[in-house]
């Protein structure tokens, strides 16, 4: 599994900064009740910094994307692009003004997120550049180079969710006035759906120092593909379907396993609260029962298929 958090971590800066202790993280029982003991550490691990954080670089005299330069085009006016329907992004470039202009052989990044579901994998993709069309002697020529990083170190996660972009040799300098954009297509989407989100994006100059870090103006989103939202019902009493399943019988208890093929969230206001919607067969009735959790002796909670002492589905 894999936890995604925020944090600010000076330690980071130390140029010995690869495998410098982090964080420490810890699972345990939340509440006082409920446990062996109040609060129970279950295990204990420590987040060791993978590579060295650099500096931002000075934004006086450095390339830099000016706000919303880094500019996700969408159909229409709609500000957001559904990567089910069209596996292309194509981003429009704006940098700054003189020294702020971005040069060639620069490196852009663009982080996809979420970061937990995307994998594009080790290969290289495929990126072009197109160039400035309101000046007929604006040029973006040449290689695009297209390739895939990981936020985490493979040895310890391979998955890769960074498409790094170098921008071609022969190219106009990107400026507040003229702009070039550069087109990724075939990516390897995920399978799980995704809300509308922005891309984290860094530019660095072509010796991949002076970084910037930035957001994408526009947002991505997608589908979840078919298998990845399911219902099913938990195998409980003799024959698996109850302790009252026959035809006859009224009052059965059944155990529902329900999985999102996209993250919902809820905000605590009513209004505005993901929802989800269950049919029955027609001729059936449900209600829930008190809070709706499951016993925790159900025999699905004690499988433990890996021997690592730890319940397979708690």
């Amino acid at each position: 599994y894999m936890i995604v958090m925020n944090t600010n971590a000076p330690v980071a800066l130390d140029p010995n900064a690869e495998d410098i202790k982090g964080i420490d993280l810890i699972s345990m029982c939340a509440e006082e009740t409920g446990c062996e003991r109040p609060y129970k550490v279950f295990e204990k691990s420590t987040a060791n910094v993978a590579s060295q954080t650099v500096q931002r670089g000075n934004d006086l005299n450095n390339p830099r994307l000016a706000s919303g330069g880094f500019t996700i085009q969408t159909p229409g006016d709609e500000g957001t692009i559904n990567l089910s329907e069209m596996n292309v992004i194509q981003v429009l470039i704006r940098g700054g003004a003189g020294l702020k202009a971005i040069k060639p052989q620069a490196v852009l990044r663009m982080i996809l997120w979420p970061l937990t579901s995307w994998n594009i994998g080790p290969a290289s993709c495929t990126a072009q550049c197109i160039p400035f069309h309101e000046n007929s002697a604006a040029i973006c020529s040449g290689t695009v180079a297209c390739d895939s990083e990981s936020v985490v170190r493979t040895a310890y996660h391979n998955a890769y969710q960074v498409v790094k972009l170098r921008l071609p040799s022969d190219m106009t300098d990107i400026t507040d006035i003229t702009t070039h954009t550069v087109k990724v297509t075939s990516l390897t989407l995920p399978k799980a759906g995704f809300f509308p989100l922005r891309a984290g994006v860094q530019l660095t100059k072509d010796d991949d120092s002076e970084p910037q870090y930035t957001t994408s103006a526009g947002f991505m989103w997608k589908n979840p593909e078919d298998g990845e939202t399911e219902g099913r019902l938990v195998l409980t009493g003799a024959t698996g379907s109850g302790p009252k399943p026959f035809a006859g019988d009224a009052n059965n208890k059944l155990v529902v396993r329900l999985k999102f093929g996209a993250t919902l969230w809820n905000w605590g206001e009513t209004s505005l609260a993901s929802l989800f919607e269950v049919q029955l067969p027609p001729g059936y009735t449900c209600n829930v029962l008190g809070s709706g959790d499951p016993s925790a002796d159900l025999d699905v909670f004690k499988v433990d298929s890996d021997n690592d002492d730890y319940p397979d589905n708690r």
